[in-house]
């Protein structure tokens, strides 16, 4: 037996109303596209720090390093902070 493809046969099958079909069917495509958005958002993050220290280190740009310092202790602190509440 196949599974029900259509919002119909998954009505049938189930037995909850179409409305509520299409309700979890949008938080679901909710829940996809905040994931996607934060992994994209975490790439732009990297990408920014990486530019940072080039800057910094290219240029000897000690406000550059500074800044970028401050960012990755932060994200450091963070992750630390993580792996010692598990």
């Amino acid at each position: 037996m196949q599974p029900p493809t259509t919002v119909l046969e998954i009505e049938a099958e189930i037995g909850i109303s179409r409305t509520t079909i299409y309700k979890h069917l949008e938080e679901i495509k909710g829940l996809e596209f905040e994931v996607e958005f934060e992994q994209k958002i975490k790439k732009l993050r990297r990408s920014a720090l990486e530019q940072l220290y080039s800057i910094g280190a290219s240029q000897n740009n000690i406000k550059a390093l500074t800044e970028f310092l401050k960012w990755t202790e932060k994200n450091t602190r963070h992750t630390k902070e993580s792996v010692s509440s598990n």
